[in-house]
């Protein structure tokens, strides 16, 4: 495969679901799967909060706030490991190789985390790698993500700032840039990488988004034309960025999705009504765009501009995973504490 992602898992084939939500939930129960028409179940007795795919596709991650984050092997659905955290695990992430998996811990408090940790782990062998202490800060992580060669992770915090890192050496993780209340009103909701890692772009609920080059920290595009943004990708050849907000219209909020072409920066297309808010991504060909909106997911032919597929949940979707060979989606909720993995193959148009 915002960012991931989320990752999410970003900068892969350019998919994006990255914000990190922190509930106080009740602990995670046996998780089993069905397979039926085609649709995989995962239920749990709570509720779903974040998920991935691995970017090889072999491994699948959730998490519903506690302390447990659980694997399953992708090819039968069996769980694989339980991996066991000493405060609420939160957003998981996997490195572009699928060999480590980083975890956010910490307590929910006022809408945001405290105690902040940031844990590697060992994917194969379950074995905790490193635990990386934020200390006593006042600023919650609320997304990040592995650069597209491993060695750096960039992550955001709900109050606009911005901190890329080198990761190669866990036992000495060293900041590269570090930038400040990059956004006047909200914090960063989204980040994606570019596939050559050479850009970052970064997404804010109440902002512009920015697109910065790595190498030197320098802001290379910002647009203002969309007040309110909240998942951002690269498509998987680097060509084209798409951005997905909502634009003020009336007393309303009208949700969009914006592509840009990145050598100039243009746009390409404004695709008005298309919700994105919990996931956005390119399909491996970059022919097509998935959303996953607050109760649907679509896939959009972007040459053609027709929908040709639509999967609609009963409730709020809040946790959305993009398989990385872009056949298929998983998707949870709140309310149904079911994760749900359906097709979305060329097949089943």
């Amino acid at each position: 495969m915002k960012y991931l992602i989320l990752l999410t898992i970003v900068g892969v084939f350019g998919v994006s679901f990255n914000r990190i939500f922190p509930f106080d939930m009740v602990a995670m129960s046996d998780i089993f799967s069905i397979e039926s028409d085609k649709v995989v179940e995962l239920h749990l007795d709570n509720s779903v909060l974040r998920s991935a795919f691995s970017p090889d596709g072999e491994i699948f991650a959730a998490s519903d706030g506690r302390k447990t984050l659980r694997l399953w092997d992708t090819k039968n659905w069996t769980v694989l490991r339980d991996l066991i955290h000493n405060d609420a695990a939160y957003t998981p992430i996997f490195s572009p190789d699928s060999t480590i998996l980083a975890t956010l811990t910490g307590t929910a408090a006022n809408g945001g985390l405290i105690n902040e940790k940031i844990w590697f782990w060992d994917v194969k062998t379950g074995k905790s790698l490193f635990v990386y202490d934020r200390g006593d800060v006042k600023e919650p992580i609320s997304s990040m993500v592995f650069s597209p060669d491993g060695k750096m992770m960039v992550w955001g915090t709900s109050i606009g700032d911005l901190k890329l890192v080198d990761v190669h050496d866990l036992q000495n993780i060293k900041t590269i840039h570090e930038k400040i209340d990059l956004f006047n009103y909200g914090g960063i909701e989204s980040m994606s990488f570019s596939p050559d890692g050479t850009y970052l772009a970064v997404a804010a609920l109440r902002d512009p988004f920015i697109v910065f080059e790595v190498s030197t920290g320098r802001e290379v595009f910002r647009n203002k034309d969309i007040p309110h943004a909240y998942q951002i990708a690269f498509s998987p050849d680097g060509k084209t960025l798409s951005i997905a907000g909502k634009l003020q219209k009336g007393n309303e909020d009208q949700p969009t999705v914006r592509l840009f072409k990145t050598d100039s920066w243009e746009m390409i297309a404004d695709l008005r009504d298309r919700d994105a808010w919990e996931g956005l991504g390119f399909t491996p060909d970059g022919n097509s765009l998935i959303f996953i909106g607050e109760r649907k997911v679509e896939v959009y032919d972007i040459q053609t501009k027709r929908v040709t597929k639509k999967i609609t949940n009963k409730y709020s979707i809040s946790a959305a995973s993009i398989a990385p060979d872009g056949k298929s989606v998983a998707i949870g909720d709140l309310l149904g504490h079911t994760i749900r993995i359906y097709p979305i193959s060329a097949s089943d148009k």
